[in-house]
């Protein structure tokens, strides 16, 4: 409940008249999930620092201490630690004089001193620099060293630049050899035994593999997994029924799916009504009386020089049929996408203009668009994956492995950790620590450019201290995607905090008038669906 006192009413002065209902919401809403959706120059810091302040002045329990506040950058979290130590600062010395009890009791007296003193113990910092005062704080609980450092960007690339030269002599057991155990160096010399991993240098080069082993160290351990876990998934490879290719063929099918719906439906319709028109363009093209159409040639697979209207007439004639058919199975749309990209072209006839007319784009531009999609699109969702793909998967995600565990080995030989394993190991200790830190609240900024990881972490720790969850984020905003930051994360909880009416959205800008807005949002619509 809140409190008034001599001084007047403290919430009064938090919140002053004319507060947008968006920000005066997100200040005083105590559900135990809140997310807050929260645009550039919507007020996102002052509603943090006003909340941490409510939270305090609401609460008699609570010092600065219970209430965990995480960001993501350094320059955030200063600013955020000033931005909130003023505010509060500020209220206490407006109305802590005349703080009285409501029912007289002396022992229900705000210890205002212990207010202050507990800004001295804040946990106010980035998500790393969290993780890595948990771990120091694990005593021997973890088997790493508390006082390891972070690895540095030379450090990194010395051991990945070592990877590459080691794929280019084959040499992979003098790369492991200082890092691991037998089994380590039984696991490199079946690798530089296998005639598959050959092929693949030769067709990809020792650079190619190399990053291969790079990017998917660094994506899986941002989705909590681990060497361990490629390697079974590299003997599940090779099995005929693997089902994580099966998995991963469904995923990619209902990924593609939308894009081949739209270019059955689109040129569907297209083939119908200028069906007339193609056949005389070609007529015109084959006699030689096209007047620019002739001259306006194009290479296809073959490296042939090929008109665009013979090209589209082509495409005609052989699906004008199958584009009749009334429910075409998945294949089939899959197929025609293909041809589409294989063969459509455009040209300089009046014929291209007019479909120009109706795409809203030259059919040129249409086809390169989808270009990013056409290589997943030959594989067919149906077939199983040849002998000869499932030895190459296996070898490259044992390769991948491989390095990945030498990397482990180097970090702790060296006492290093990298980003990702501050956040592994803080993770663990959240597990293995029986007490509890305190936090009642855990306030997070950014939450867009959280990676499952972190993600993981932070729902450890609030299910652990039974503390309510704060997320503040703009999916617009997010810069973190090349560090495997996913996007989904904060819409999911979005939709899990809209069931209970707890999805607040910052809608008044402090920043931009309201006739830029309007356009620039109109815009970026189509961008940010």
């Amino acid at each position: 409940m809140e409190r008034r006192t001599a001084m007047g009413n403290w919430t009064t002065e938090l919140l002053p008249e004319g507060t947008p209902p968006g920000q005066r919401r997100a200040v005083t809403c105590d559900d135990d999930l809140i997310t807050v959706g929260a645009g550039a120059g919507t007020g996102k810091t002052w509603v943090l620092s006003a909340r941490f302040a409510r939270l305090l002045f609401s609460d008699r329990e609570c010092l600065p201490q219970n209430i965990l506040t995480l960001t993501f950058t350094e320059a955030a979290a200063r600013e955020m630690q000033e931005r909130i130590r003023k505010r509060t600062f500020d209220l206490m010395a407006r109305f802590s004089p005349g703080d009285e009890p409501e029912d007289g009791k002396q022992e229900n007296r705000r210890d205002w001193q212990a207010l202050r003193d507990g800004f001295d113990e804040t946990w106010i910092s980035t998500i790393h620099s969290f993780a890595a005062r948990l771990i120091r704080e694990s005593g021997l609980s973890l088997d790493i060293d508390p006082r390891s450092s972070i690895v540095s960007a030379p450090q990194e690339e010395a051991f990945w630049g070592a990877l590459e030269r080691a794929l280019e002599s084959m040499e992979l057991r003098v790369f492991v050899g200082s890092h691991g155990g037998r089994r380590l160096l039984d696991a490199a010399r079946h690798l530089e035994e296998d005639p598959v991993l050959t092929a693949a240098l030769e067709k990809w080069s020792p650079a190619t593999l190399r990053d291969l082993a790079r990017n998917v160290t660094e994506l899986h351990a941002s989705l909590g997994h681990s060497w361990e876990t490629i390697r079974e998934w590299a003997d599940e490879a090779e099995r005929e029924d693997d089902p994580r290719a099966k998995s991963m063929a469904g995923s990619v099918t209902e990924l593609l799916r939308p894009h081949w719906n739209e270019a059955w439906q689109l040129w569907r319709t297209l083939f119908q009504d200028f069906r007339d028109d193609i056949v005389e363009a070609r007529e015109k093209a084959m006699k030689g009386t096209g007047r620019n159409s002739v001259n306006s040639v194009s290479l296809n697979s073959s490296g042939k020089r090929k008109n665009p209207v013979i090209s589209l007439a082509e495409l005609l004639d052989r699906w004008i049929g199958p584009l009749a058919e009334e429910f075409p199975d998945v294949d089939l749309k899959r197929r025609f996408f293909l041809d589409l990209c294989e063969n459509l072209t455009g040209g300089n006839a009046r014929l291209f203009g007019a479909l120009r007319d109706r795409l809203g784009e030259t059919v040129t531009e249409w086809r390169d668009e989808r270009k990013q999609w056409r290589s997943l699109s030959e594989f067919s969702p149906d077939a199983p994956l040849s002998g000869e793909e499932r030895r190459l998967r296996a070898a490259l995600m044992r390769l991948s492995a491989l390095a990945w565990e030498t990397w482990d080995g180097m970090k702790r030989r060296r006492g290093l950790l990298s980003f990702t394993d501050m956040i592994h190991f803080a993770a663990r200790s959240i597990e293995a620590n029986d007490e509890a830190k305190g936090f009642l609240h855990v306030l997070i900024d950014e939450f867009q450019d959280t990676d499952p990881l972190q993600n993981s972490m932070i729902r450890a720790l609030q299910a652990k201290e039974h503390a309510k969850l704060f997320l503040v984020g703009d999916p617009k905003q997010a810069i973190y995607r090349f560090r495997h930051a996913d996007l989904t994360l904060f819409a999911d909880t979005v939709l899990e905090s809209r069931l209970s009416g707890s999805d607040i959205a910052l809608n008044v800008s402090f920043r931009t008038r309201e006739s830029l807005l309007r356009p620039i949002n109109s815009l970026f619509a189509r961008v940010w669906r």
